[in-house]
């Protein structure tokens, strides 16, 4: 078991000694880059043994909610969420909402 870290997370690669891919897959509207890491675990001079990072930058945003009618516990569906800059009209992004509301 090798452990790569750095300051806010950490992987934890179980493999034999040798050749690997590491494989980074982000949620939907986000992305990861580099999205593959080629890792050659040999014990002694590979990045995790040395207890270096491995670097990746992530690129995303989401909001996650539920709209709800006043006095029921789940909301509409059908109902246009839109994402704007402040003060400005242009759409940035919208979805309809789903069952209960989500």
């Amino acid at each position: 078991m090798h452990r790569c870290t750095n300051a806010a997370n950490h992987v934890s690669i179980s493999t034999a000694r040798g050749f690997s891919s590491f494989i980074l897959r982000a949620t939907k509207a986000n992305s990861l880059k580099p999205t593959t890491v080629d890792l050659h675990v040999d014990g002694i001079t590979d990045i995790c043994t040395k207890e270096q990072d491995i670097n990746f930058v992530f690129t995303g945003f989401s909001v996650m909610g539920t709209v709800l009618s006043k006095g029921h516990l789940l909301g509409p569906s059908g109902v246009e969420v839109s994402l704007r800059k402040a003060g400005e009209d242009d759409v940035l992004q919208s979805v309809l909402t789903q069952a209960g509301g989500q």
